[in-house]
């Protein structure tokens, strides 16, 4: 009904048709018609805040649940549940086989404990965690634990890997293990196995 007219205002460009006999006003509104529509935009308008607070709520509600501890398996037991995230490589891009290859020992070693179930390196090697906490993590996984790290080789020709490994608890983000292994490329695999011995211990 109303037309823009640039650097001069507005314009009404709605057509217009006389109502009735010259001189003649225009019937007042029926009130009743009116107090209807008004009521009407009344209860939308809050049946639109209900429904937006209770989005929040849900939202607020499922970041601050706690996230179990354990899973209760088939036959009644309740194996833990741990994911491996990828590993940090702090060295050059030509060490990243390192830190995948932790990852992958680690997960391997640690699904042949008893009572825990780990999740596929699939999974996590996908997983997009930037920006979320342990909490969420956990809870996208459905994990109880997480490891995470990190694997440094400062050069190619250096002989020298550090690695620090770290084992958190979802359920109230505490760090319950942590290590640091500064071993020779030919003793990283005993670094794993020293690992997962201590994993499984802290669990």
């Amino acid at each position: 009904f109303i037309e823009t007219v640039t650097k001069r205002g507005y314009r009404f460009v709605a057509p217009v048709v006389e109502d009735g006999e010259p001189g003649v006003e225009p019937p007042a509104p029926d009130p009743f018609r009116t107090s209807v529509r008004v009521r009407w935009a009344m209860v939308s308008a809050a049946l639109a805040v209900v429904a937006l607070a209770g989005f929040v709520w849900d939202s607020r509600k499922a970041e601050s649940e706690p996230i179990p501890a354990v899973d209760t398996a088939v036959d009644g037991s309740t194996p833990r549940r741990l994911a491996v995230l990828p590993f940090v490589n702090l060295g050059p891009a030509d060490s990243r086989y390192l830190a995948d290859g932790t990852v992958e020992e680690l997960a391997t070693r640690l699904a042949t404990l008893d009572d825990l179930g780990v999740i596929s390196t699939t999974s996590t090697r996908e997983y997009d965690r930037s920006g979320k906490t342990v909490r969420r993590i956990g809870a996208d996984l459905g994990a109880a634990y997480v490891i995470e790290g990190s694997v440094r080789r400062d050069g190619e020709h250096d002989d020298v890997v550090r690695i620090i490994p770290r084992m958190i608890r979802v359920a109230d983000d505490v760090t319950v293990w942590a290590h640091q292994y500064d071993v020779k490329l030919s003793e990283v695999e005993s670094a794993h196995a020293d690992m997962t011995r201590r994993i499984g211990d802290a669990l």
